[in-house]
């Protein structure tokens, strides 16, 4: 059984917020697209953005930002989440997405 929540106090929280704090948000807004991971199994977090090419920068780094503090408030201990925005696309996951296809159902 997968287990698609995490427990408190467990590294994958502490990865994630270091993965949306300081290298998606902080290092790769200046480029409009960004990925990365942080941490080593089984609390590695993989974790991207995407900015749609018209959007300026200012734009694309309030999106984000909002996006991660959506993500604290909405997705709180969730191991993978995805946000989509008209100006942004923001997803970190417990799993490598990188590369991949991802078919979504509703």
């Amino acid at each position: 059984m997968l287990k698609f929540n995490y427990d408190s106090l467990s590294r994958l929280e502490d990865n994630l917020d270091r993965l949306l704090v300081q290298k998606l948000f902080d290092q790769g807004i200046s480029h409009g697209f960004f990925n990365d991971t942080e941490g080593e199994d089984p609390d590695k977090v993989y974790g991207l953005f995407l900015c749609r090419v018209d959007v300026q920068l200012d734009l694309c780094q309030s999106c984000i930002k909002a996006a991660r503090t959506k993500f604290r408030r909405q997705c709180h201990k969730k191991k993978e989440a995805i946000i989509w925005y008209y100006e942004c696309l923001v997803r970190y996951s417990y799993r490598s997405f990188f590369s991949g296809i991802v078919t979504f159902f509703s």
